[in-house]
């Protein structure tokens, strides 16, 4: 799968990062939290690169619009001194239906071998957060 930038998909930043106008697009991004205990960080970010590939593949979601992020502080908690880890999949979409559509149809496995695989001390969660 190539994952280069799409140059006609429609970016929700300004060109010049000193710009810091209104963005021109509204977006969604779908988040997706995988947490599990913390010493499986390393195997869960590997798997998920591997397993994301076939839910990325959808045509709902261009390729230069997602990204794998690990949580390293909640509540002035540095993660090494936490039990569970976080790990989230965050996608950008052109409105929460496609979002939508796109977790139903593509993230929805992805969520089951997950759990199957890392569980029972294992849970994922979602959101979709408007960028304004």
């Amino acid at each position: 799968m190539d994952y280069s930038p799409n140059p006609s998909y429609p970016r929700n930043r300004p060109s010049d990062p000193s710009d810091c106008r209104f963005h021109l697009f509204k977006m969604v991004t779908h988040n997706a939290t995988f947490m599990i205990e913390r010493d499986r960080e390393d195997a869960l970010v590997a798997w998920l690169r591997q397993r994301i590939a076939s839910a990325l593949s959808s045509p709902l979601l261009p390729a230069s619009a997602f990204r794998i992020s690990a949580m390293r502080e909640a509540g002035g908690v540095d993660y090494r001194h936490a039990e569970a880890q976080s790990v989230a999949l965050q996608c950008e979409f052109p409105t929460a239906d496609d979002a939508r559509a796109w977790s139903a149809s593509s993230l929805a496995s992805v969520a089951a071998e997950f759990e199957e695989k890392f569980g029972p001390q294992a849970m994922v969660f979602t959101s979709i957060f408007e960028i304004l």
